[in-house]
Parts: C-alpha cells; structure tokens; sequence
C-alpha cells in the first residue's frame, strides 16, 4: 500500500496598475490535497474463470500519512470525497492473451461489517492490453457511498477499515491445468481531501 500526493494550490493574480507598493492582508483559503492509495492482487495459476482475491486497509493510517506529508493533520480538512479510480495489470506473461471480466467490490469490515458492494466494473479487459498502463474507470454506486461515508467517518475520528474484493466470472479463452492464467494487478483509489489554511494575499483596496 503506498501514497502519493501531489498539492495543488489555486492562486489569485492581482495586477496593481503603477503602484509600487501593496497591503498584504490573511486570507483563508481552500487547499485540494490529492491523495491516491493502491491495492495490489496476486492471482494463480488457476485453471478457473471464477476466481475471487481480496485485499483490507485501514483508511485512517493512509490518510494521517498522506496529510503529515502534505503538513496537515486530520483537523485541518474540510470535507473529503471519493474522487474516482484506476486499474492496470502489473506482471503478465503468457504465450497468448487472456480477457478478463468481473467486477470489484467493498465492504466495511470494522463494527459490524456491511455487505460486499460494487464499486468497479471491468468487462472483457484484455490482460496484455491492462499490462503497464493505468486506466482510468468510473466508479459506481453503492460502493462508491460505502468509501465516502467511510471519509466521513474518518472526519469524525473514526478508523473504518474497507475490504475490496476481486470478483471475476469469465476468462477467455477458459484456463485449464495445462494451460493456467496467472498474473497480478493493482487498483487505484483517489481521493480529494479539502483543508482551509490561512495565506497573506495582495489586497488591492
């Protein structure tokens, strides 16, 4: 599991016509914390079209990290949401190709765990094609409102734990004991966080 975040800061531009001086007044502004976390799944050899791999985190270390490098902690942010997701095949070697279909689910596992729901959806993905590359996916409800409300209980000081599972249903062509698929692959999960941070900013007036 790793974090990588990247800061963006929106700054305003303000151009003072022949004046050579200006009053430096604190403002507060939002900052958009951009932090992805990934998940990783190891599968085969199977001689098996229907195959399932799950992997669990706990968001509340990720994301304590994840602001601690940005220089923030979890009483800076103002609201945090699930921003969208990504897959890609990260070791595949075969004589041939395999077309995998599926679909990712989630659950909460901590208190009484919920029941799995779908947040990703991959029909017919190409394994040589996923291999290397990070494809961009829509997520879809309910489990995309399972990782939010997870979020918002962070927020509030919550440690919710998500447990994503690999559901696949068809592999083409079908493996066998001569012939196993095997390979291994990761998963995406952006999330935006929103802090407030007080900045000196040009006041034009």
């Amino acid at each position: 599991m790793r974090s990588a975040l990247s800061l963006l800061v929106a700054s305003l531009l303000i151009v003072m016509g022949g004046a050579t001086a200006c009053i430096m007044e604190e403002k507060v502004v939002e900052i958009v914390v951009n932090g992805e976390t990934t998940t990783d799944f190891q599968h085969g050899p199977s001689a098996s079209e229907s195959f399932t791999d799950d992997f669990s985190v706990s968001l509340a270390p990720v994301l304590d990290q994840a602001l601690a490098d940005a220089g923030f902690s979890r009483g800076d942010i103002k609201s945090a949401f699930l921003k969208g997701g990504a897959y890609g095949v990260t070791v595949f070697s075969h004589s041939h190709d395999w077309a995998v279909g599926g679909e990712v689910s989630v659950q909460r596992i901590d208190g009484t765990p919920g029941s799995p729901s779908a947040v990703l959806d991959y029909t017919v993905q190409s394994l040589e094609g996923a291999l290397g590359k990070k494809t961009p996916v829509p997520l879809v409800a309910p489990g995309t409102e399972v990782i939010d409300q997870a979020l918002t209980d962070y927020l509030a000081g919550g440690d919710p734990t998500l447990r994503f599972e690999v559901n696949n249903s068809d592999v083409e062509p079908p493996p066998t004991a001569a012939d196993p698929i095997q390979f291994e692959w990761k998963i995406w999960v952006e999330v935006h966080v929103i802090v407030e941070e007080e900045t000196e900013v040009p006041d034009p007036f």
